[in-house]
């Protein structure tokens, strides 16, 4: 694979949303209908380090350390 190739693949929607959150994890606190899915592209550098949840229903956002 070349580099044009690869970037050209990065750019693709479909390859970033596939990658961008994970499984739901447990249910939304704030609307109570939606699941919390771990957005796997943000890391907190804080000590230790946060981790960005968010709502796939109503975009709520919590951050847990793991």
């Amino acid at each position: 694979m070349t580099k044009e190739e690869y970037i050209s693949l990065h750019k693709t929607n479909d390859v970033l949303f596939s990658k961008k959150y994970s499984k739901p994890k447990y249910d939304c606190p704030e609307c109570k209908n939606g699941h919390m899915r771990k957005n796997l592209l943000i890391v907190l550098t804080s000590n230790p380090p946060m981790f960005q949840y968010e709502c796939d229903t109503c975009g709520h956002i919590d951050y847990l350390n793991f």
